[in-house]
């Protein structure tokens, strides 16, 4: 049985406007900012965004609502989550998620449902280009292709090293990296293991 609640509901019918609320604080540094400052006032949050007084109320008040953010007084600070974020290193390739979500995953999820009827994936031609993959089309758009690639860098950079605490290549001597990308996973393999004779295998795109 499922243990979701009415409250939960209420998640899933809105997270669209939550991950907008999100994508925002990311894309004009807020979170940045009250990493740095650590308890700022709306109207200084406002001066540093270049945002109208109001839009930066309508905004903090967002984020607040739900926990991304909380209040003292007039006067706003990060949640603990995101703390955590900036002081585990893992800023970055949080931002660049969000950034891929919302320039792309989002964009292409609109024909979700006609997606699953078809069995093929229809919201790949909402994207420029030529190709019957987001892998093809992405390099018709140097701002999209460039947030996908940084995120897949950066996932990489992130996941590597978990990656080779389970996985021991002392023995092999060629190893295959298939979809390697800008090399990340290749060189951190290399400098673990010097013996190794690494192929990268990816499309001409990457």
């Amino acid at each position: 049985m499922s243990n979701l609640s009415r409250s939960d509901l209420i998640l899933y019918l809105h997270a669209s406007a939550a991950f907008q609320l999100l994508h925002a604080g990311v894309e004009l540094k807020i979170f940045e900012l009250l990493h740095k400052k650590q308890l700022i006032a709306i109207d200084d949050i406002a001066k540093s965004t270049n945002l109208a007084s109001e839009a930066a109320r309508s905004l903090l008040f967002g984020l607040a609502s739900i926990g991304l953010l909380s209040k003292e007084n007039d006067s706003y600070k990060n949640c603990d989550a995101i703390n955590e974020l900036f002081e585990n290193n893992e800023w970055k390739l949080f931002k660049s998620m969000v950034e891929i979500q919302a320039y792309i995953m989002y964009f292409g999820q609109i024909d979700f449902v006609e997606s699953i009827k078809q069995n093929t994936n229809v919201g790949v031609k909402r994207f420029k280009g030529k190709g019957k993959t987001i892998y093809e089309r992405l390099s018709a758009d140097s701002k999209l292709k460039g947030i996908f690639y940084n995120y897949m860098g950066n996932y990489s950079v992130y996941a590597v090293k978990y990656f080779l605490e389970k996985i021991d290549f002392s023995a092999d001597k060629n190893v295959l990296d298939v979809g390697g990308g800008n090399g990340e996973n290749a060189i951190a393999i290399e400098k673990r293991y010097p013996g190794v004779s690494i192929t990268l295998l990816d499309l001409p795109v990457a």
